[in-house]
């Protein structure tokens, strides 16, 4: 048992993407669960942006939790929202937990 697993009690969903072939060039995209995990989720950043005339919410989290199998390209279900993972690091290289860096536009 690690000393972050005491206060570790959030909820989310690691989804990975599956790319499907149409045998024309291209391909379809499936999200697919990958993983349950519990750990910690902090809101790190937000703004609001204007882009081509359109209101934005950009908001950063982080997600403290066990080292387990989170790659930049997955993303995360948590509260009813969807995140992107931009970053995912093993902090201080001591295979303890990591932390992974998301991202929400709403």
């Amino acid at each position: 048992m690690g000393i972050l697993d005491g206060i570790y009690k959030d909820a989310v969903v690691v989804e990975r993407c599956e790319r499907t072939s149409n045998g024309h060039g291209g391909f379809s995209e499936t999200w697919t669960k990958h993983l349950d995990v519990i750990g910690v989720m902090r809101m790190t950043s937000g703004q609001e942006t204007r882009i081509a005339n359109k209101e934005s919410v950009v908001v950063q989290y982080r997600l403290y939790c066990p080292i387990v199998d989170i790659q930049n390209d997955d993303r995360v279900k948590f509260d009813g929202k969807v995140f992107r993972v931009l970053a995912v690091n093993d902090v201080q290289h001591l295979s303890h937990h990591m932390q992974v860096d998301l991202g929400y536009w709403a």
